[in-house]
């Protein structure tokens, strides 16, 4: 299960098939294949939507290693940074090990560059304004694992089901984190606008993968309808 995690494995999993940052995949190690009880629609419908959640770890482990190294955040938000950052390198290596036990996914490089070009524009030089952004992806994040949970196809193998409802429940703690310390620099009203932007953004790379959320029994409409609209009690 999951929970075999190893001070080993948090030492290599920036390095472990990583597929969107440069400084992560420079030195990659082999990532071993689980087993998995899914049957083939299933798996290549997962095939094709984890690289997004890929990318979007490996996006946020670099995000909270910077304000992990932020000299303006006192020692209790540097402990929650570099905690949080862990959790992502933890659920990298996690999601590297599910790609590596499921179909290759149709090559798109045009989706690629853009999936990887969205998450470096959410590096924002404003700390609060980053951090909101971290915030409105978490949460849409965990809005997407949520629905993939109730899934037949999620709940048919125990290892998919137990790595999501783990990476769901570390999401929400980040969002938790992130919005706590971006309130402390940046009105409510200025991080909801930027939470829907990033939304928006997310919402049209998303649309790549709806003919899989739809194998997987998710409405992909009303999932995007959802995604395009943080919740109002995001930064309040």
């Amino acid at each position: 299960m999951a929970d075999g995690w190893t001070l080993a494995d948090a030492a290599s999993s920036r390095h472990a098939g990583a597929s969107c940052f440069g400084e992560a995949a420079r030195s990659a190690l082999p990532v071993e294949p689980m087993t998995l009880e899914l049957t083939a629609s299933h798996s290549r419908a997962f095939g094709e939507l984890l690289p997004l959640l890929s990318c979007g770890e490996e996006s946020a482990v670099l995000a909270f290693g910077r304000h992990a190294q932020l000299e303006q955040w006192g020692p209790r938000a540097q402990q929650d940074f570099t905690r949080a950052e862990m959790d992502e390198e933890r659920h990298t290596y996690w999601l590297q090990r599910l790609r590596a036990s499921l179909p290759t996914p149709r090559t798109d490089s045009r989706l690629r560059r853009g999936v990887k070009h969205f998450f470096l524009r959410q590096n924002s030089p404003n700390p609060g304004i980053h951090l909101g952004h971290i915030a409105a992806l978490d949460s849409a994040v965990c809005l997407i694992l949520g629905r993939l949970r109730r899934t037949n196809a999620c709940a048919s193998d125990a290892r998919v089901a137990h790595i999501f409802e783990r990476i769901h429940r570390d999401e929400a703690r980040h969002v938790a984190i992130a919005r706590h310390y971006a309130r402390e620099l940046c009105s409510a009203h200025d991080l909801f606008a930027c939470a829907t932007e990033t939304r928006e953004q997310l919402t049209n790379l998303m649309s790549a993968g709806a003919e899989a959320l739809d194998t997987l029994e998710v409405c992909p409409d009303t999932l995007f309808r959802q995604l395009r609209r943080p919740p109002q009690r995001l930064f309040t």
